[in-house]
């Protein structure tokens, strides 16, 4: 699953930062950027919430699975992880 995302920064170490039950990632626009200066700062919307598909199969296993394509997609071996 393609899932949508904005990138801040092009420096540092990468940091995925994702939202809670209902969010999308606008909620993080601000800190996003902010978090900029010093790392390479992914927010992404996570299936089912935000611009990311919808899609009927849900639970934190495909969840797990979406982001580790999410990592693969980018080219991202190691990153923190806001959650």
């Amino acid at each position: 699953m393609e899932l949508n995302y904005k990138k801040y920064g092009a420096a540092g170490d990468h940091l995925i930062i994702l939202h809670g039950l209902f969010g999308m990632l606008d909620n993080w626009h601000t800190i996003g950027g902010k978090l900029a200066e010093k790392y390479q700062v992914w927010l992404v919307d996570q299936r089912n919430h935000g611009k990311s598909p919808h899609s009927d199969d849900f639970n934190y296993e495909i969840l797990a699975d979406d982001l580790k394509h999410f990592f693969e997609k980018h080219n991202i071996e190691k990153a923190n992880v806001i959650v």
